[in-house]
């Protein structure tokens, strides 16, 4: 049987895989460790710091400090260093990543990152895949205790109409500026038409929307595989690793993505922007929620096509982890899967507080997944073509002269 210990130690390792990949020196190694974990973090962090020095296959790329300078730090040095790292956080170049409407809030508004408040949030966009992240989102800010919302049309459906005072709730609409839509204790019965009572209305959507599948539908998994290329990025599957282990995603150029017309004849080739590791001992579900994470760390924009457009300068690991983690929460639970625990949270929170996060690139995240998951897109569509210019040209150049060739 694992002891509290050990699986503690298990765990710290795994999170210290993610630090060095953006704090190879050792006190900013520590201060990581100790914004994660605490007491624990400032007490274990030189062991799994010389741990991972000392399996260099693991980090072939990772600086690591030499030993006379981990040993040169005390515990009382690392709390140091991480109390002086903590008074130097709020600041206004911080301030400017979550500039957003609805990002402001989490960083002024410290009630606003209440985790019981936010999980309640999280848990409502969740609950209703038929709406986008970011609406429902919007709606749960707008009324907290909202049970189904739907625009009036959809009530409609439902031999139901908005009341005459009934509060719209705005959301945004594709093509157009803003849609009202309505929560069910807003609505009523429109006269002269047949009756559904409100509570048969909600068992309907409940038996609709709530189905936990557990395994992810392999359709999905698919397209969202077939769709990485045309985002940049190889998927490597080749890694061994404990079954705790996930995987990484990192700036590679090394592999050349080839491009097809639809007879399926290769008109392109072009260097890999990104590659995606994914441990080969994971179930299809479990690989499905860790390329969900990877993605979370590129569309927050963790690492992105840009260098100048990265946010991980001025975040720390957890935050970043926070988001991406976030990301692949939600992304699992709107699809039914029970991959990821409802207590992941809790991991994350510090008194009760979840960590500064940008909700705005968390929602757009979430629906940018899910298309991918939907259908295969196509690369004009997709945010390497859209931010790479080089990658642009040099695919608009192929392009044509292929449909040039085919149309004469």
């Amino acid at each position: 049987m694992i002891s509290f210990e050990s699986s503690r130690f298990t765990e710290m390792f795994d999170y210290a895989a993610n630090v060095l990949r953006y704090n190879a020196s050792f006190i900013d190694f520590a201060i990581d460790m100790c914004d994660r974990y605490g007491e624990d973090g400032a007490v274990l962090c030189k062991a799994i710091y010389t741990c991972c020095k000392e399996s260099p296959d693991s980090f072939p790329d990772v600086q690591f400090s030499s030993y006379e300078e981990v040993h040169s730090y005390s515990v009382e040095d690392i709390k140091r260093n991480y109390a002086a790292w903590k008074a130097r956080q709020t600041t206004l170049q911080r301030y400017d990543l979550f500039k957003e409407n609805v990002d402001e809030l989490q960083f002024l508004v410290q009630e606003r990152r209440k985790t019981k408040e936010f999980k309640r949030m999280l848990h409502y966009v969740s609950r209703f895949p038929h709406l986008a992240p970011y609406n429902a989102m919007l709606i749960q800010m707008q009324r907290p205790g909202a049970q189904l919302v739907l625009s009036g049309r959809g009530w409609r459906r439902y031999n139901r109409r908005p009341k005459p005072n009934a509060t719209p709730l705005i959301t945004l609409f594709p093509f157009g500026p803003i849609l009202a839509m309505f929560d069910i204790s807003d609505t009523e019965q429109i006269p002269g038409e047949e009756e559904m009572p409100k509570y048969k209305i909600l068992e309907q959507w409940d038996g609709m929307l709530m189905k936990t599948q557990g395994t992810v539908d392999e359709k999905r998994l698919q397209h969202l595989l077939d769709n990485l290329k045309s985002y940049g990025i190889f998927l490597d599957c080749s890694l061994r690793a404990a079954n705790t282990y996930g995987g990484y995603i990192e700036k590679y150029d090394k592999r050349c993505l080839l491009f097809q017309n639809k007879d399926g004849d290769t008109f392109f080739e072009y260097p890999s922007k990104f590659i995606i590791t994914v441990n080969a001992e994971a179930s299809a579900t479990k690989k499905f929620l860790i390329l969900c994470h990877e993605l979370g760390h590129l569309f927050c924009k963790h690492i992105w096509y840009e260098t100048k457009k990265e946010r991980h300068e001025l975040m720390t690991t957890k935050e970043m982890e926070f988001e991406a983690e976030t990301v692949a929460w939600l992304v699992g639970k709107r699809m039914g899967l029970y991959g990821h625990s409802d207590n992941y949270l809790a991991g994350y929170s510090t008194d009760g507080i979840v960590p500064i996060c940008s909700l705005d690139l968390i929602m757009h995240a979430v629906s940018e997944i899910e298309r991918m998951t939907e259908q295969i897109i196509d690369v004009k569509k997709c945010a390497w073509y859209k931010e790479d210019k080089n990658f642009r040209e040099a695919y608009d150049s192929h392009r044509g002269k292929k449909e040039k060739h085919i149309r004469y």
